[in-house]
């Protein structure tokens, strides 16, 4: 059922206690609430908003009839008042919510022409960012949403957070994950867009519509033209055939660097010290150099030792401030 027939029944008093639930949840969301209330011209949005107030006051009325005792009472009234002022607020902040350019945490990281740039996102999810692409992001990447807004192609692997999803912005097109790699490539006027995934399963959707569910070595491509989706089975490594074999560090700290090397050479990397995480250093890997040959150099970068025993790596040095 669609979120504003949710509404109109929880307005008339209709909606079941999950409904009413699901319906709550929304309203604490502003994010997800912009798209339906931007439908809804000036009129229609203050009708809302007064049936709204009306339906909470009702409600709080009839908690504070009950014959209880005044403890109890006092309770329930500062509870649902608490209520009613977290849906006025969040009702009062959408306008201002759905626009993240307003935030003062957003950053912009992009691709020099014939060059391409690789990016450790704050929640160790890490990107690759073609010829020309962009990516715009919050620096602390949400407490509930990860969002990023993308233009032109990249390569995004995403760690596993399931109270976290994450969603690449790519125009009016949404993918959305949980955790997995997959590859995106969109023009700058968002006329065509590309999702391929190498890993996991990937949602696609354009203003809520669900578009496809892509699953590994499948793609969606998107005409916005025509509007007219194809999803198609995919050779992913035909695909990602611009990704480089190098691994490239560009002012990145330690910590971020021993992410990517854990994953490149499926290893664990655990640091003696906390403070080495923050070392910054440039520099380049080449695909041809073992473990023991790219920690050596890492670790002369950041005055650091390494030892590894089994599958596990782990750092030690006096590290940075």
């Amino acid at each position: 059922m669609k979120i504003d027939q949710l509404l109109d029944k929880y307005l008339k008093g209709e909606a079941s206690l999950e409904e009413q639930q699901l319906v709550e949840r929304w309203l604490e969301n502003p994010d997800q609430a912009a798209t339906v209330w931007d439908q809804l011209d000036a009129g229609s949005q203050d009708e809302w908003l007064q049936k709204l107030y009306r339906r909470i006051a009702h409600t709080i009325d009839a908690e504070n009839k009950k014959t209880i005792k005044f403890k109890s009472w006092f309770k329930v009234a500062m509870a649902s008042a608490a209520v009613f002022a977290g849906f006025l607020l969040a009702l009062l902040l959408w306008p201002k919510q759905k626009q993240p350019t307003a935030m003062a945490s957003w950053t912009t990281v992009s691709a020099a022409t014939g060059e391409k740039h690789y990016v450790m996102l704050e929640d160790s999810s890490s990107v690759w960012l073609n010829s020309g692409a962009s990516i715009r992001y919050n620096t602390a990447l949400g407490h509930k949403n990860r969002e990023v807004y993308l233009s032109g192609e990249a390569y995004f692997d995403v760690k596993h957070l399931p109270q976290r999803p994450f969603m690449v912005h790519t125009g009016k097109i949404t993918t959305t994950v949980l955790g997995t790699a997959f590859n995106i490539s969109a023009d700058k006027l968002g006329n065509q867009v590309k999702v391929a995934v190498a890993r996991g399963k990937v949602q696609v959707a354009k203003e809520g519509e669900v578009l496809g569910l892509l699953m590994p070595n499948q793609q969606i491509v998107y005409e916005r033209q025509h509007q007219s989706r194809v999803q198609r089975n995919i050779d992913t490594e035909v695909v990602l055939d611009w990704l480089p074999d190098d691994l490239y560090f560009d002012n990145i700290t330690f910590g971020e660097a021993a992410l990517a090397l854990a994953k490149q050479y499926d290893v664990q990397i655990k640091f003696s010290n906390e403070k080495l995480k923050n070392c910054r250093f440039t520099g380049t890997i080449k695909k041809d150099k073992t473990l023991d040959q790219a920690l050596r150099v890492i670790c002369e970068f950041n005055k650091a030792t390494y030892k590894i025993k089994n599958n596990t790596v782990t750092i030690f040095g006096a590290g940075c401030e």
